[in-house]
């Protein structure tokens, strides 16, 4: 019998496919935008978040107890993501 997932941990599942899907859909405008916002360091900032996102969302949906250890990186590729997109916003 699957464990059962708390409503807290479907929201973060929720979020994480949500990041993911903005994440990748940003790096695809990103690329077509050109100059700055095609830099590699912020594209890999994007890769790195989407990735991170989903495999924390697998984690969670399988509820390995590794979990913890990839949220806590999933938050903080977030963050890098969020301050690298604020820049990109100045632009």
């Amino acid at each position: 019998m699957p464990h059962q997932i708390s409503s807290e941990i479907c929201n973060c599942i929720d979020n994480c496919l949500e990041c993911h899907t903005i994440c990748t859909e940003t790096i695809n405008h990103c690329l077509k935008k050109g100059n700055e916002h095609s830099d590699s360091k912020h594209i890999n900032i994007l890769l790195d978040c989407a990735q991170i996102c989903q495999t924390s969302e697998d984690f969670m949906l399988r509820t390995s107890n590794l979990h913890p250890k990839t949220c806590d990186v999933c938050a903080q590729a977030c963050k890098n993501c969020a301050e690298s997109c604020k820049k990109m916003a100045k632009h």
